[in-house]
């Protein structure tokens, strides 16, 4: 065999080294952020964000697995880079208890977890009023941050799953060519108006990336090979966090909730 060639039907991936959260729970209640919150075991990761992103490191005291630290960030954007030739993201209809992961499914075929193993089954939510929730997952890199390896951010919101992955869509062609894309995670604050219904207020992960269109579609676009990420930092300057919210006619967002996306294993 080869020097550096893989096993064949070994999938390569990055180690996932922390979390981009977008909430936490507050006397065992959901709560949305205004800023980023990142976790992780290794505190000199995180004390290294926290020199570029504000906010001071913590011991996460109830986290789910021991040696866990967190970081409540004063930055409502971070910039980050999707790495190349990987796939961005992966995205499922799930349901979680306390067992871990019960059901997968696509929208018409479903995982479903049974005693005796995993069966495939059709989908038997009803499209309409699923009981399942439909869960996004992106890696990311922070090049600022030491550290080789990706960060996972995970939402539950059909806004990202709708548009974050579109953009991420979108960069498939850039990424697949071998170049790091960089680019900028925001938070966003949006409100959804109902008559006769209280005011429902939620935070979308939104992803902009150094370039426009017109760069990207030329090829021109902010993409930089290994050696680029190492030498330089990306100057976006960050943008002030807004004051959270009020607390009236808040829908909870549940962004942590569920966290390891493998049957049987409990929820991070």
């Amino acid at each position: 065999m080869k020097p550096g060639r893989s096993v064949i039907g070994v999938q390569r991936r990055l180690q996932e080294i922390g979390r981009i959260r977008l909430g936490d729970r507050e006397n065992g209640r959901q709560r949305r952020l205004a800023e980023f919150r990142l976790t992780s075991h290794s505190r000199d990761m995180l004390e290294a964000a926290a020199a570029l992103y504000g906010g001071d490191v913590t011991e996460w005291a109830d986290a789910p697995n021991e040696g866990t630290w967190q970081l409540y960030t004063s930055s409502q954007e971070i910039p980050v880079m999707l790495p190349p030739g990987l796939v961005p993201y992966s995205q499922a209809f799930e349901l979680w208890s306390r067992g871990g992961c019960q059901r997968r499914c696509d929208g018409q075929n479903a995982i479903v977890r049974q005693r005796n193993g995993d069966r495939e089954r059709p989908c038997v939510c009803d499209a309409e009023e699923r009981e399942c929730t439909i869960t996004t997952r992106v890696n990311f890199m922070l090049p600022e941050v030491p550290g080789v390896g990706v960060w996972r951010l995970e939402s539950h919101g059909m806004n990202a799953a709708i548009e974050l992955t579109s953009a991420l869509d979108l960069f498939r062609p850039i990424l697949e060519q071998g170049g790091f894309l960089r680019g900028v995670l925001r938070i966003e604050n949006r409100q959804k108006k109902t008559p006769g219904q209280p005011t429902k207020r939620f935070v979308v992960p939104v992803l902009d990336i150094d370039s426009t269109i017109g760069e990207l579609l030329a090829g021109t676009a902010a993409v930089a090979m290994l050696e680029d990420v190492v030498s330089s930092r990306p100057t976006r300057p960050q943008l002030p966090a807004p004051p959270p919210p009020p607390d009236g006619g808040v829908e909870v967002i549940d962004v942590d909730a569920q966290a390891e996306p493998t049957f049987g294993e409990r929820p991070a």
